[in-house]
């Protein structure tokens, strides 16, 4: 089982003490956001601004989670959240579940099924965060990197298609 918790908190894509990163400091902490002068001409905006600061928006999301199973923010990039999410549920459910599905021989079959799906669910997310990938980016072998892309995701649509066939025996 992978065991990765979903992001709570929007802090941190910038790299510890970088100026971008003291940037996004003071704007999680206050709100206030500085702009370069170029970003603010491009934007037709003022290089200082004021928003939202970034813990009341965590804090949002947090509550949105606890109360309604999903947030605002996971709208956003709402297939690799639910990739996520079902590919974890899958995981857990393999290792606990107490029945199969009937058109699975066995429990041990059901719960193999279930690891396989959770695991081509999330490959094509843990494909685009290992270093094979920013390798390939680096060297700029665009071919691979699309039709490695192609094999994950059809993995993942197979995996899909299988829970469907599937959705009502998805109980312990």
């Amino acid at each position: 089982m992978q065991k990765k918790p979903l992001p709570w908190c929007s802090f941190g894509s910038y790299a510890p003490f970088s100026s971008y990163w003291w940037g996004e400091v003071l704007s999680y902490v206050t709100g206030i956001y500085l702009r370069s002068a170029l970003v603010a001409q491009s934007l037709r905006t003022q290089r200082v601004g004021w928003d939202t600061p970034g813990w009341w928006s965590d804090l949002n999301a947090i509550y949105h989670r606890a109360r309604y199973g999903w947030a605002p923010r996971d709208q956003w990039n709402m297939h690799t959240h639910l990739e996520k999410v079902l590919s974890e549920m899958l995981f857990h459910f393999a290792d606990t579940t107490h029945s199969y599905a009937p058109m699975y021989p066995s429990s041990d079959a059901w719960s193999a099924q279930l690891r396989e799906w959770a695991t081509d669910l999330n490959a094509l997310e843990q494909f685009e965060q290992s270093d094979e990938y920013l390798r390939l980016i680096q060297t700029s072998d665009y071919e691979t990197i699309t039709q490695t892309e192609a094999r994950l995701r059809g993995r993942r649509n197979a995996a899909l298609e299988g829970l469907i066939e599937s959705w009502d025996h998805l109980w312990s």
